[in-house]
């Protein structure tokens, strides 16, 4: 569900403070008594201020408890500074909770007594919240007016934090709204630009998950993880709550279209968790919703069904029209699934009228003439400025020229500036993505290495144990013929059969190495073999089907899956209680398919995924090698696991750089 993405917090830094510095060091308990013992009512609202800032990124409730206490004794002492602070927080307190309809009113109070004050930043985070209210309903072309308002009321007074904040918001509408991706990416890094400015690092945290969710979109997963998960970093440093969960939110859907279904649930659940704790009611919408789907994939009718209802009563609750879109069409799957077709078609239409709704005038037609016309206004307000200048220039020639020369070699200078900061961060980004693709190929290597010494380690002890022994035990019997005494004919038989045993247990090495049936025979010949050494073991039934194999496969393809199939049947015979097991290989015109399934109990994937074996790695490269996905499905306290890779057919595989044992 995409627009889960943009759930941000209208917490992003914008750099003002309501708190006394000597204070900032208080804790909560400490300006909770502070507060009951305050001597007058302004002490009262700076306390509750404080204390409201204490708790904005992981309480909203209370944030908004104190933010309303500060406001009612603002508005009692007549204190314009007080009531725009405190009913800007009081409001967005709300808007946080679901509650965007109350907090409007309270915003446009918060504007009016600010600028009375002449707090203009108070009044800039208030266009920003009333941008974010439209933008959580999906009205982006309502939303889009304030958010250029509020960067225009930031540059006023050279706020960066709050300028970059501003920027976040408007490449969050070129990226959903208007899916123009090299706008927002260009609007990012001046939203980076300004972040480092003003000191904004909780925005460079946003500013990271906003690119991660256009890799996501041009499905490059592991890119979007990457980015994420260095978002969530940062977030979890400032304890954004909010944030942390959207953080969780994202990695999930990565997951989820990766088709990795426990792992995206496990983090939805745990965007869920935070996200009921801070009474957000538009993420838990989400939450239901993805959660809900994630249970559909799996299979599970009823989980999936009671989620998507829950999803529609919060999100019709708080008017949140594409958690209802969403869990519309939801359901019409489910139902159809189902075969309750008439149900099916009932959501289905819903749907249908919704998005007729949401979408009846084209988005980019919106974002283009909400753009237009905020170029005009700014082109207005420079041929103005510009009059202005030129009758300034007819009575004082001489020293305006000056100034004009001097803003020239100023422009000049901060352009020169501005460029080569964005320079460096593409160029910054250009050696994060390298180094990351050094380091995934450092790890295939050492993967390698490991597996080819731990072989050779192995190779090396079934040779000394097993031919050392064989080799004296033949070198005494032929001592023995120095003997007149020692039957010649008796000597003869040992010594062939030592040499039986020698051939054999040179045969056992030789299939480990490398089957010469594969070599020969191909795949479907060699795993039918090594079946059938597994099956005289009477540890496990062990069956195998084929179907599309008449030609062979490439050698790197007919290695690597028969050393997958190999490992995890391994793994099976050592830690597995399972009883039974089949092997199945298909390949069609575009895809081969391995899949191993056993009737053994489950387990939690991570501790593989995650150990210290080099087993799981080594499967995974082989895989890779082949341009693969390996994909694991197994529950713990569930009978049956089963391992599946999928490769292309005509995938370009390169020669590999070292030999491919097993």
């Amino acid at each position: 569900m995409k627009f889960s993405f943009f759930l941000l917090a209208v917490l992003i830094f914008t750099g003002t403070t309501h708190s006394q510095p000597q204070f900032d060091q208080l804790n909560t308990d400490s300006l909770k008594l502070i507060l009951a013992n305050a001597p007058d009512d302004t002490s009262k609202v700076n306390t509750a201020l404080l204390l409201h800032d204490k708790y904005r990124l992981s309480d909203f409730p209370q944030a908004a408890q104190y933010a309303q206490t500060a406001y009612e004794l603002s508005k009692k002492i007549k204190w314009d500074k007080g009531i725009g602070l405190s009913a800007n927080n009081h409001a967005v307190a709300l808007s946080l909770t679901g509650k965007g309809d109350e907090a409007v009113p309270l915003l446009h109070e918060s504007i009016r007594h600010a600028g009375l004050a002449g707090d203009t930043s108070t009044v800039a985070n208030c266009y920003m919240t009333l941008g974010n209210i439209e933008y959580d309903k999906t009205n982006y072309s309502e939303a889009l007016p304030f958010y250029f308002k509020c960067l225009e009321t930031y540059q006023s007074i050279r706020n960066y934090a709050g300028m970059s904040s501003a920027l976040i918001w408007i490449g969050i509408i070129y990226q959903y709204a208007q899916e123009d991706y090299t706008q927002a990416i260009n609007t990012y890094n001046e939203a980076m630009i300004y972040a480092d400015m003003g000191k904004a690092n909780l925005n460079k945290g946003y500013i990271a998950s906003n690119l991660a969710t256009i890799y996501y979109n041009q499905e490059q997963y592991d890119s979007a993880i990457t980015y994420y998960q260095k978002g969530l970093e940062i977030k979890m440093k400032y304890k954004d709550s909010r944030g942390i969960a959207n953080g969780y939110n994202n990695i999930g859907n990565c997951y989820f279209d990766m088709k990795r279904y426990p792992e995206a649930l496990e983090l939805y659940n745990r965007s869920l968790e935070i996200r009921k704790e801070l009474f957000d009611s538009t993420g838990i919408a989400t939450s239901f919703v993805n959660i809900g789907k994630t249970h559909a994939e799996m299979g599970n009718y009823h989980p999936a069904i009671d989620l998507m209802t829950q999803s529609l009563e919060i999100a019709g609750r708080i008017g949140y029209k594409e958690a209802i879109q969403e869990s519309y069409l939801r359901i019409s799957e489910l139902e159809e699934s189902n075969k309750n077709y008439q149900a099916a078609l009932d959501n289905y239409k819903r749907y249908k009228e919704l998005s007729d709704v949401i979408f009846n005038t084209s988005r980019e037609e919106i974002i283009s003439d909400l753009k237009t016309k905020y170029e005009t206004d700014k082109k207005e307000q420079q041929i103005v400025l510009q009059g202005v200048e030129i009758a300034e220039q007819k009575a004082q020639n001489q020293r305006n020229l000056a100034l004009i020369v001097g803003l020239v070699v100023v422009i000049t200078l901060l352009t020169v500036i501005l460029l080569l900061l964005r320079s460096r961060t593409r160029k910054k980004h250009a050696l994060l993505v390298k180094e990351g693709q050094i380091k995934l190929r450092e790890t295939q290597i050492e993967a390698a290495i490991s597996s080819q010494e731990s072989e050779r380690s192995r190779f090396a002890k079934d040779l000394h144990d097993g031919f050392g022994q064989m080799i004296s035990i033949l070198n005494l019997n032929l001592k023995s013929l120095e003997s007149e005494n020692r039957d010649r004919h008796l000597v003869f038989e040992e010594s062939a059969k030592v040499l039986e045993e020698m051939y054999q247990e040179l045969k056992g090495i030789c299939f480990n190495l490398m089957p010469q049936t594969l070599i020969k025979s191909g795949i479907s010949a060699a795993i039918q073999e090594f079946a059938a050494r597994v099956n005289t073991t009477g540890k496990v039934a062990l069956e195998t089907d084929f179907f599309g194999l008449e030609d062979r496969l490439t050698e790197v393809q007919e290695i690597s899956l028969y050393r997958i199939t190999q490992e995890w049947v391994n793994n099976i015979l050592k830690y597995s209680d399972a009883d039974r097991v089949s092997i199945q290989i298909t390949k069609d015109q575009e895809e081969i398919t391995l899949m191993i399934e056993d009737n053994g109990s489950g387990f939690d994937p991570e501790a593989l995924i995650s150990g210290k074996g080099n087993g799981w790695r080594n499967m995974n490269s082989r895989a890779n090698l082949i341009k693969g996905e390996l994909e694991l499905d197994t529950t713990p306290g569930m009978k049956g696991n089963t391992l599946i890779v999928n490769a292309p057919v005509g995938a370009e595989i390169p020669e590999p750089e070292t030999p491919l044992i097993a």
